[in-house]
C-alpha cells in the first residue's frame, strides 16, 4: 500500500493511531516483540487482500495461540477474489502459481509446470507476480550493511516475456530433440516427461490485470505475444492463463471480449503478419487510405528516412512522414501494396523530404519488389517518378495525436471506445473506423461485422456510417 500513493501519515490521520511500517523482517523475524507488546495493549497488523492469503499470517496466528495472546481475524477482499472481474468464474481456476523475477543467472520455469498442467485439465491459472521491496544485494547482506536495494515490481509484459522464454525452451525438449538429447546424457530436468506438450506460444490468449480495485485498474484480453509489449502501467499486476476457448463457459467468452485490446489479435500474431513502410505525403490520410485493404491488420504512424537523432513533429529534420503496414501475407501481398501506393497517390510530384514519395523496404525480398514496382511506375509515369527508395533504418512513432487522426477527431466515438493511447496505436479496430471516418472505406457490411465482433453500439455504428457516406473528414492524401 506505501508503494503506490498511501503514506504512514495518512493512514495515522485516517485511524487516529500510531502506525508503524511493518516490513518483513519485522514480521517474520521479530515477532515475538509484537506479540509480547499484544497481552496488553491491541495492536492491528494491517495487510493487503485477506490475513489468509499468506502463509506468514497463518504462522502468527499458531505463534500468538502458543503464547496465549488473544487476537481476532477481520477478513477483507483478496486478488484471489477479485480476479472474478475479468469475467472468468472462479470455480473454473486450478493451482495457483507464482512467477518469480527472474535475473541473469537464475531463471527457474518450474511455474511452467502447474500452468500446462491445469490447460490439461481446462483449468483458468492465477500467476501472482514477484513483488521486491527492501531486497538485499548479495554483497551487503555478507558485509551486514542496511542497505536495500529499490522496490522492483514484476509486471504483466515482463511476466509474459519469462513464460514465452520457458515455453520455447522448454519445446526444444520435444520428439526427436529430446530423444537425441537422452542419447548424448543431456540433463534429465531438461529431458523430462512433463517437458512434452507445451501449448503455451505467442498465440496463447492471456489476461493482464494492473491495480485491481483501484479507479484507474486496467485489463486486457490479449495473446500472450501482445501481452509482452503491453503497457498497463504501474503495479501491482497479475497475469491470467485462461483454459482453452473450447473449455470456456460462453459467458466467459463474452466476459473477456470486453477486455479485448483489438480485434482480429489472432491474426494480428500470425506468422504470415508483415509490416511495410511508404509515404505519400501526409501520413494522417495514408493511414486511413491502407486501412480500407483486405489484410492491412494494423497501421501507425512515424517518421523514418532520415539521419535526425528523435524526431518530432515540430523537429522533423530530414525525416519523412511514413506509415508503417501491418499487413497479413496470405490476403494481400506486398506487390499489392505497392500497386496501392502507386494509384493513390501522385509519384511524379516533388515535395519537400517531410512529405516525399517514399517506399522503405525491410529486407532484400521488398527490396526486388519495390525495384520492380519503381520500373512499372516509370514506364506509365515517362521516367518522372520521384519516389525515392531505400531501406528502413529506424522507424520513430510519432506522437500520440496523430495516431488514427480522424478518429480521434471524432470525440464522441472515440471516447465511447474508451482505448488508451498504446490500445489506438495497437487496435486492428481503430485502424478501420479511422479508414471509414476518414471516408476511404466504404464497405459496409465489413463495419456490420466490426459491430458483431467488438459488441460495439447501434448508435457508434450509426454515427461512423453516417460520416463515411457523406464522404468522411479526411482532408489529406
Amino acid at each position: 500500500m506505501l508503494s503506490h500513493g498511501l503514506s504512514v501519515a495518512n493512514l495515522e490521520q485516517s485511524y487516529g493511531r500510531t502506525v508503524l511500517e511493518a516490513d518483513r523482517e519485522l514480521v517474520e523475524q521479530r515477532i515475538e516483540s509484537l506479540l509480547d507488546e499484544a497481552r496488553s495493549a491491541d495492536i492491528a497488523l494491517l495487510v493487503v487482500g485477506d490475513p489468509f492469503g499468506a502463509t506468514t499470517h497463518a504462522e502468527l496466528v499458531l505463534r500468538a495461540r502458543a503464547m496465549g495472546v488473544p487476537l481476532k481475524v477481520i477478513h477483507n477482499a483478496s486478488i484471489m477474489s477479485a480476479i472474478g472481474c475479468c469475467g472468468l468464474q472462479l470455480y473454473n481456476f486450478g493451482l495457483t502459481v507464482s512467477i518469480p523475477l527472474w535475473t541473469d543467472e537464475w531463471k527457474p520455469d518450474s511455474f511452467l509446470d502447474k500452468v500446462l498442467l491445469n490447460r490439461r485439465n481446462g483449468m483458468h491459472t492465477l500467476c501472482l507476480l514477484d513483488i521486491k521491496v527492501k531486497e538485499q544485494t548479495a554483497e551487503n547482506m555478507i558485509k551486514g550493511n542496511r542497505i536495500f536495494e529499490p522496490p522492483h515490481f514484476l509486471t504483466c509484459p515482463m511476466a509474459a516475456q519469462q513464460m514465452l522464454s520457458a515455453a520455447a525452451e522448454r519445446s526444444k525438449c520435444n520428439g526427436k530433440d529430446q530423444q537425441q538429447k537422452r542419447e548424448n546424457g543431456a540433463d534429465e530436468h531438461c529431458c523430462s516427461q512433463r517437458h512434452n506438450a507445451v501449448d503455451i506460444d505467442e498465440r496463447t490468449m492471456v489476461v493482464g490485470m494492473a491495480r485491481v480495485g483501484w479507479a484507474d485498474q486496467r485489463i486486457l484480453h490479449c495473446p500472450l505475444g501482445q501481452m509482452a509489449s503491453a503497457d498497463l502501467g504501474l503495479p501491482l499486476h497479475v497475469l491470467i492463463v485462461p483454459a482453452t476457448d473450447e473449455k470456456l463457459h460462453p459467458i466467459e467468452l463474452e466476459m473477456l471480449q470486453l477486455f479485448s485490446q483489438s480485434l482480429f489479435t489472432r491474426i494480428v500474431t500470425s506468422p504470415m503478419l508483415q509490416r511495410a513502410y511508404v509515404g505519400m505525403q501526409c501520413f494522417w490520410g495514408v493511414e486511413s487510405s491502407f486501412a480500407s485493404m483486405a489484410g492491412v491488420l494494423n497501421t501507425r504512424v512515424g517518421y523514418a528516412g532520415g539521419t535526425s537523432p528523435a524526431p518530432t513533429y515540430a523537429n522533423i529534420g530530414d525525416h519523412t512522414e511514413i506509415t508503417e503496414l501491418q499487413f497479413d501475407s496470405s490476403c494481400c501481398s506486398y506487390e499489392q501494396i505497392l500497386d496501392w501506393f502507386f494509384t493513390h497517390h501522385d509519384p511524379t510530384q516533388r515535395h519537400k523530404k517531410q512529405y516525399a514519395s517514399a517506399i522503405l523496404w525491410v529486407d532484400e525480398s521488398q527490396h526486388q519488389t519495390a525495384e520492380k514496382a519503381m520500373e512499372k511506375a516509370n514506364a506509365k509515369y515517362g521516367g518522372r517518378v520521384q519516389t525515392y527508395l531505400k531501406k528502413l533504418d529506424q522507424f520513430h512513432q510519432a506522437e500520440d495525436y496523430h495516431q488514427k487522426y480522424w478518429l480521434r477527431t471524432q470525440r464522441a466515438i472515440f471516447g465511447e471506445l474508451n482505448l488508451s493511447d498504446s490500445e489506438v496505436v495497437n487496435s486492428t479496430l481503430a485502424a478501420k473506423l479511422n479508414a471509414f471516418i476518414g471516408g476511404d472505406y466504404t464497405d459496409f457490411d465489413a463495419l456490420r461485422q466490426l459491430q458483431k465482433q467488438c459488441k460495439l453500439s447501434g448508435k457508434l455504428i450509426h454515427s461512423v456510417e453516417q460520416i463515411a457516406r457523406a464522404g468522411g473528414v479526411g482532408g489529406c492524401h
